[in-house]
C-alpha cells in the first residue's frame, strides 16, 4: 500500500510537470504560430521568409546560451534538491555561465552582421532579437524542472509572451515594420526572465554566489556532451531554413518555415512528456538501470503508437488545417506539412531513447555521436536536395534524419541493456 502511494505521488508529479512543460513549450511555439497568418499577410511571403531566417540564426545562438543546462543542470538540481547550499551553488554557476555565453553570442552576431555588410533593416531585425538571447540566459527553467515545480514559471511565461504577441499585432501594420518584430517579442522574453528570477528567490535561492572561473569550467564540462548533442540535433532541426535561404529564395523559406512551425508547435505538446519524465528517471536510474530501461522501452512504445494514430488524423485533415490557417499563397505548404508529419513520432522517440534514456544512463557519448552523424548528414543532404527540389527537399531531409537517429538510439539502448544483463 505504501509503495502504491509513493508510486501514485511520482506519477502525479510527472503528469503535473508534463502539463506545465507542455504549456510552457506551447507558449514558445503557439504565439509564433498564431502570428503566422497575421505576419504572412502583412509582411508577404518574402518578408516572412526574412523573419523566419533571422529566427533560425537567433535559435542557433540560443542553443549556445542554453548549452546543455536544461538537462545537465536539471539532473544536478533533481539529485541535490534537498541540499540548499548545493542548489544555490549550482544555480549561481549556471546563471553566470549562461550570461557569459550570451555576451559571446552577441559579439559573434555583431561581427557577423558587420562582415556580411548588413543594411540598416537587417541590423534592426537581428539586434532586436538580442533581448530574446538575454531572456534565455536568465530564465532558469532547468531549476524549476529539477525541483519539479513548473506551475508558476509556466503562468509567468504565458503572460509575458502574450504581451510580446499583442505588441506585434498592435505595432506591425505594414511590410516596413518587419524590423520591429523581433524587438517587440524580446520584451516578453526579458520580462519573463526577470520575473522567473524573482520566483527563484521565493523558491529558496536567497543568495547568489560570485562568478569563479572554476565554477564556469565545471558547468561547461558537465553540459558539454549534451551541448554537442543539442547542437547536432539542431543541425537538422534549424539549419534547413538557413540552407534554404542560401540555396533558394526568401519566398521558398517562407513556404517551408510556415509548415515547419506548425509541426514544431504540435511537437511542443509531445516532447514535454520526455522532459517531465527526465527528473523521475534521473532518480530511478541511480538505483536500478536495467529496470529503468525496461520501463522506458514500454513507455516509448505506447507513445509511438499513440502518436502514429494522431499523425494519421492530422494527415487526413491537413488540407483543411492549412487552408483555414494560412493565406492562399501558402497552400503549397500542405505538401511540406504532410511530408514532415512522421517527424512528430520519430522526434518523440528520440527524446525518450536519447535524452531520458542514454543521457540518464551515463551514455552521453553514444547519444552525441549518433546526433552528430545524422546532423552532418542532414546538412549535406538538405543542401543537395534543396538544389533540385527546394522546400520539398528540405522536408524529406527532416524525416530521413529523424528516422536514422531513432534507429541508432534504439540500437545503443538495446546494446547497453544486453551488457547489463550479461
Amino acid at each position: 500500500m505504501k509503495i502504491r502511494r509513493v508510486l501514485s505521488k511520482d506519477i502525479q508529479r510527472i503528469v503535473e510537470n508534463y502539463f506545465s512543460v507542455a504549456i510552457l513549450n506551447g507558449v514558445n511555439y503557439i504565439f509564433p504560430l498564431l502570428l503566422i497568418p497575421y505576419l504572412t499577410s502583412v509582411l508577404g511571403v518574402g518578408g516572412y521568409g526574412k523573419y523566419a531566417f533571422s529566427l533560425a540564426v537567433l535559435q542557433y545562438l540560443s542553443i549556445i546560451i542554453n548549452y546543455g543546462f536544461n538537462y545537465s543542470a536539471t539532473k544536478d538540481i533533481a539529485i541535490y534538491k534537498g541540499d540548499e547550499l548545493k542548489v544555490i551553488e549550482i544555480f549561481s554557476e549556471v546563471i553566470w555561465t549562461k550570461l557569459a555565453l550570451t555576451l559571446f553570442c552577441v559579439l559573434i552576431l555583431t561581427i557577423g552582421l558587420l562582415v556580411f555588410g548588413a543594411d540598416a533593416e537587417m541590423l534592426w531585425i537581428y539586434w532586436g532579437g538580442i533581448g530574446m538571447l538575454i531572456g534565455h540566459a536568465i530564465t532558469p527553467i532547468w531549476f524549476f524542472q529539477g525541483i519539479e515545480k513548473m506551475r508558476n514559471i509556466t503562468v509567468v511565461s504565458f503572460v509575458t509572451k502574450l504581451i510580446g504577441f499583442l505588441l506585434v499585432i498592435i505595432v506591425v501594420k505594414q511590410p516596413e515594420d518587419l524590423k520591429y518584430v523581433n524587438f517587440l517579442q524580446s520584451t516578453g522574453f526579458l520580462a519573463g526572465g526577470l520575473v522567473a528570477l524573482w520566483i527563484s528567490y521565493l523558491s529558496g535561492i536567497r543568495k547568489f554566489h560570485a562568478i569563479y572561473i572554476e565554477g564556469l569550467k565545471k558547468q561547461l564540462g558537465k553540459g558539454w556532451q549534451i551541448f554537442i548533442s543539442t547542437l547536432g540535433m539542431n543541425f537538422y532541426r534549424e539549419s534547413n531554413v538557413i540552407i534554404l535561404g542560401i540555396v533558394t529564395s526568401y519566398d521558398t523559406v517562407g513556404l517551408y518555415a510556415a509548415a515547419e512551425k506548425m509541426i514544431k508547435a504540435i511537437q511542443s505538446f509531445v516532447n514535454p512528456m520526455a522532459q517531465a519524465a527526465y527528473p523521475y528517471f534521473s532518480r530511478k536510474v541511480e538505483s536500478d538501470k536495467a529496470t529503468s530501461i525496461n520501463i522506458l522501452m514500454k513507455v516509448t512504445g505506447v507513445v509511438c503508437v499513440a502518436l502514429t494514430v494522431c499523425v494519421a488524423v492530422l494527415f487526413s485533415l491537413s488540407d483543411i488545417l492549412i487552408s483555414s490557417f494560412l493565406p492562399e499563397e501558402y497552400l503549397k505548404s500542405i505538401t511540406n506539412f504532410n511530408l514532415m508529419l512522421p517527424v512528430i513520432v520519430f522526434g518523440a522517440v528520440n527524446y525518450f531513447l536519447g535524452i531520458v534514456g542514454l543521457i540518464n544512463l551515463g551514455k552521453e557519448s553514444s547519444f552525441t555521436y549518433s546526433v552528430l552523424r545524422v546532423g552532418l548528414l542532414s546538412i549535406v543532404l538538405c543542401y543537395l536536395l534543396s538544389l533540385f527540389y527546394y522546400d520539398i527537399g528540405a522536408s524529406v531531409t527532416m524525416v530521413i534524419v529523424e528516422l536514422l537517429l531513432s534507429l541508432q538510439l534504439f540500437y545503443y539502448l538495446r546494446k547497453f541493456k544486453a551488457e547489463l544483463n550479461g
